[in-house]
């Protein structure tokens, strides 16, 4: 028997929550801004989600502030990934089923950016290079962001003891209060 409360359908969907202001509609970008691309140079995690026939997957890789590049104007972004549990997992995601969601956070950073677009795993060797972390070279995940780019003021993530130690030069200057 159906659940009579349940949503099924947007129309149901917008009789619960109103629709977003403008400027919130309106937040996201093709491209990585410049106060983007300065977050992400700094933050040391990101959390990508994907998904396939066989399930969601949110993996949280993550390294030195700048293992995150934007590059080609910021059309793209690239990291590589360091060895984990070698489950592959996201990895096998984005071969079935490219598109991704990533979360980019900042320890101490009220902001997050939140990137949309399609994945994929590359072993150019120019991408290896730029992307190498101490010297390792993983495979590169690169993204193209044509689908969007927002920066949002979600979440407040800390490291431990932080208590926003000179973080506010990160701020993006796009960020909604």
């Amino acid at each position: 028997m159906p659940n009579v409360n349940e949503i099924h359908y947007r129309n149901e969907l917008r009789t619960v929550f109103r629709e977003p202001m403008e400027h919130i509609a309106a937040k996201a970008t093709p491209m990585i801004d410049s106060g983007s691309a300065v977050f992400l140079s700094q933050a040391p995690l990101v959390v990508v989600a994907t998904t396939s026939e066989a399930g969601t997957d949110a993996s949280p890789p993550g390294g030195p502030p700048g293992f995150l590049q934007v590059i080609d104007d910021g059309a793209r972004l690239v990291f590589a990934d360091l060895s984990g549990n070698n489950r592959l997992d996201s990895y096998e995601n984005i071969l079935a089923h490219a598109q991704v969601g990533i979360l980019a956070m900042v320890p101490g950073a009220e902001e997050t950016v939140r990137i949309n677009g399609r994945a994929s795993l590359s072993r150019d060797p120019e991408l290896l290079k730029l992307t190498a972390i101490d010297s390792r070279n993983s495979p590169s995940l690169w993204m193209s962001t044509s689908a969007s780019c927002t920066v949002g003021k979600r979440c407040d993530v800390r490291a431990s003891g932080s208590r926003r130690r000179g973080l506010s030069a990160i701020r993006c200057p796009r960020a909604v209060s």
